[in-house]
């Protein structure tokens, strides 16, 4: 579904991804994991159409899509959701959730509405503040809104950008659980940005760890939480083993 090559994008004077290669197929959930200042968030606006790259190309469902603009990128079906939720704090949670749908009111309104029902069933906290200016909301309610208004445009491919940040544990596993919901429920393909590993490979088929703006390991759910370097640098191991008796030293 998704296929970037040798994608290489600055910010500012920052050379932020360097020869940065990912593929996802249709139906699975991929992350993507690393320390701050890795890269994660260019990635995905580079793929969303938020950043240029300097070099590389992306493909989205067979055809190539480097460069195309953001609004034109979510008629096909890629829809972001922003670190930090970024939701429209003034307006209603009713006319949040409209604006993920704007490409498409004019044509297909009589179908907002059912849509709309969709959402609050899949998250029933934002039924009950349906009236509500975003802005009251908890920040794990303000998550759900806008991961719902992405899903207002009907996307195929739904990119999430740290959900699990500044949030309760529980908060974060009602979240994490809606996703692969929506995987089985809708046919959704997620990719999902995580510094939060124990989280992100709890759900995911398939994933890599930048560092750096390179990729340092990809893989299978199961080899990455065997590799060696995931193990020490984000599953605890190495400080577990520094702990111990023998543990290595510095």
């Amino acid at each position: 579904m998704l296929r970037v090559e040798n994608l290489h994008t600055f910010r500012g004077r920052i050379h932020a991804l360097k020869g940065v290669g990912i593929h996802l197929n249709a139906g699975e959930i991929f992350a993507v994991v690393g320390p701050n200042g890795a890269g994660k968030s260019t990635l995905l606006g580079t793929i969303a159409g938020l950043y240029r790259s300097s070099q590389g190309r992306v493909w989205f469902e067979g055809a190539e899509v480097t460069g195309t603009a953001p609004e034109e990128l979510v008629r096909r079906g890629l829809a972001l959701v922003p670190e930090r939720r970024q939701v429209f704090q003034g307006l209603s949670v009713r006319d949040n959730l409209l604006l993920g749908a704007y490409h498409r009111y004019r044509q297909q309104r009589q179908t907002l509405e059912r849509d709309t029902e969709d959402i609050l069933t899949l998250f029933p906290r934002l039924r009950q503040r349906i009236g509500q200016a975003a802005g009251s909301l908890s920040g794990g309610e303000q998550q759900m809104l806008a991961v719902g208004r992405a899903l207002m445009a009907r996307p195929k491919l739904l990119i999430l950008d740290e959900p699990s940040l500044g949030l309760a544990p529980k908060m974060i596993a009602e979240l994490f659980e809606a996703f692969v919901d929506m995987r089985k429920s809708r046919g959704l393909t997620i990719l999902l940005v995580e510094q939060n590993i124990r989280a992100a490979l709890g759900i995911a088929d398939r994933g890599l760890v930048l560092e750096r703006g390179r990729v340092k390991v990809e893989g299978s759910v199961s080899e990455l939480k065997t590799h060696p370097q995931v193990e020490a640098a984000y599953l605890g191991r190495y400080a577990e083993a520094s702990a111990s008796p023998g543990g290595p030293a510095g």
